[in-house]
């Protein structure tokens, strides 16, 4: 948010590009790497458009769910990257160009919530413990909050913070995580000039780091790497 609030842009494109960075570089865990990607995805689907329909909108979605699966080293299905495909592709099958955004969000967040709900029928450490995947669950807090804003409701930072510590979802799913991986090492490294460093190989680095632990997401934008394992 702090990424585009006093920005003046009137272009969708640039908002949203600005928005997927701010992400990238303040993302946390897993699903909020695998999230800063949903929209990086979203900005690149609408490269050089002023404003979005309906038509426009979805498709951007569906190209957010295409970089995010590939983000990830081993996609797991039962998670955030169910939710974000699934209810994309709804709304991507449904979807006519005299659609308002607002519609468009009715129509994604009512599949997401859907496709949360099975998450544990995907994802058996899920159903074990009888709670839903909660990055999944973070997403779908994100498109309310969304959806509230084109409704002209904002949510304030503070709000959402008590919202999300009463939440028994999110708790008992990061406990979940904490138990089953230990704990996450995130970092992010700036490359250098070609002329003056060696050239970032992503395929090496990755299958390097592959080896020493799990559920690896490596996002190389421009000119920094992220890394979550």
């Amino acid at each position: 948010a702090k990424e585009i609030q006093n920005r003046s842009d009137f272009s969708v494109y640039e908002i949203a590009k600005a928005f997927s960075r701010g992400l990238l570089m303040g993302a946390r865990g897993n699903s909020g790497v695998i999230t800063s990607q949903i929209f990086r995805g979203f900005a690149q689907g609408l490269e050089g458009l002023q404003e979005a329909n309906a038509v426009a909108f979805s498709n951007a979605l569906l190209n957010g769910v295409t970089v995010a699966y590939k983000a990830v080293m081993r996609p797991v299905e039962g998670t955030i990257l169910t939710v974000v495909r699934e209810s994309a592709q709804h709304l991507h099958d449904i979807v006519q160009k005299d659609w308002t955004i607002t519609k468009c969000m009715d129509e994604l967040i009512k599949e997401a919530n859907a496709s949360l709900n099975r998450t544990p029928e995907l994802l058996p450490v899920l159903k074990e413990v009888g709670v839903v995947d909660s990055g999944g669950a973070g997403l779908i807090k994100i498109f309310d909050g969304m959806k509230l804003g084109l409704e002209g409701h904002f949510v304030e930072r503070n709000q959402a913070t008590a919202m999300e510590s009463d939440s028994p979802i999110m708790a008992a799913g990061s406990m979940m995580e904490d138990e089953e991986y230990g704990y996450c090492t995130e970092f992010i490294m700036s490359l250098g000039p070609d002329s003056v460093k060696k050239v970032f190989n992503e395929k090496r680095f990755t299958s390097v780091l592959a080896s020493r632990g799990n559920s690896l997401v490596v996002v190389h934008d421009e000119d920094i790497v992220k890394v979550h394992i």
